[in-house]
């Protein structure tokens, strides 16, 4: 079981069927915040279940953690906990313990194009290297073993 990171969560009280509106204001603005507060988060399902799951355990009872994620959200909705303050800090929390996907580098891939005859030189040098370093060893463990024996 993974360690979850513990953080303050304060309740923030508006309508307890917000996550069931049609109007989502609320919502869409609690995620913009987040997401201008949060560069590095990379919006995929994991860290989506890895936050509302922290979240949950830092602020729900026992018996609300059961549950699809949604059902979860939907409980901490319910509760008041599913702010920006709370994601903020909650995803400062597991980002700073590594429990969330980051973004891919983005350094460049270096290409070069070799002739089929430059592959086959460089290939048949790696084949030749590997060989000599086993005949080497070889020899070397023959030395010991005489040595020993002696």
């Amino acid at each position: 079981m993974k360690n979850i990171p513990a953080m303050p969560i304060m309740p923030e009280r508006y309508p307890r069927a917000l996550h069931r509106s049609p109007d989502k204001t609320k919502r869409e603005s609690i995620a913009h915040e987040f997401m201008r507060a949060c560069h590095g988060y990379v919006p995929t399902a994991k860290n989506y279940d890895t936050l509302a799951k922290t979240l949950a355990i830092n602020a729900l009872p026992a018996g609300q953690l059961n549950g699809t994620t949604d059902e979860i959200v939907a409980h901490l909705i319910d509760g008041g906990f599913w702010t920006a303050p709370n994601l903020i800090a909650c995803f400062h929390a597991l980002n700073r313990d590594g429990l969330l996907d980051s973004s891919p580098t983005t350094e460049p891939v270096r290409v070069s194009r070799v002739t089929q005859h430059e592959a086959l030189r460089q290939y048949l040098r790696c084949v030749l290297d590997a060989a000599m370093l086993a005949l080497v060893e070889r020899v070397h463990r023959g030395d010991r073993e005489r040595r020993a024996r002696a």
